[in-house]
């Protein structure tokens, strides 16, 4: 399940930061491998993640990318009623 959140911090020479989730609880920490959109993240952006963990059990974001507009596809692909 998909979760909000905003960008707390990034270090973009190292390609890693961490995302607090709109929910609260700790810290999410975001790798640019799970990372995916048409720019770099950076800290303050809002973002969409899915949460999982790492071999030693700590949070980490398994698929991250930024929240904004989206088109709703099954309207836009629904054909119009016969006449």
């Amino acid at each position: 399940m998909k979760t909000q959140g905003v960008i707390s911090r990034w270090n973009d020479d190292k390609g890693f930061g961490f995302i607090r989730s709109k929910a609260g609880g700790e810290e999410v920490f975001l790798h640019i491998s799970a990372f995916s959109g048409d720019r770099r993240p950076q800290s303050g952006d809002q973002v969409l993640f899915v949460a999982g963990k790492d071999a030693q059990g700590r949070l980490r974001a398994e698929h991250a990318s930024l929240a904004g507009l989206a088109i709703d596809e099954p309207d836009t692909r629904r054909k119009p009623p016969p006449r």
